[in-house]
């Protein structure tokens, strides 16, 4: 998972100064931002079938379990739950 130094890297800046243009704009922490990016990445893999594996490593989870308890809590149930639910497999 990327890390805020790693994006202010990435447009030669402060960790500071994009902390605070992510903020100005999208009235998010970086935390925030980078949680609901990964919500919106993972539901459009969910979407094609990508195992959850997958999504969790291209995510750059340290773990499997690590993805779906953040998934859980930001969306209430497992990725696999919300799949069948959402698109019945």
């Amino acid at each position: 998972m990327r890390e805020l130094g790693q994006w202010a890297n990435d447009f030669a800046m402060s960790e500071r100064t994009l902390a605070r243009m992510i903020k100005r704009h999208v009235q998010l922490t970086f935390g925030q931002w980078r949680s609901q990016l990964h919500i919106v990445l993972a539901l459009q893999k969910l979407a094609v079938n990508t195992p959850v594996q997958t999504i969790s490593e291209e995510l750059g989870y340290e773990s499997v379990s690590a993805f779906i308890t953040f998934f859980k809590k930001a969306l209430g149930k497992s990725p696999r739950q919300y799949r069948v639910e959402r698109w019945g497999s």
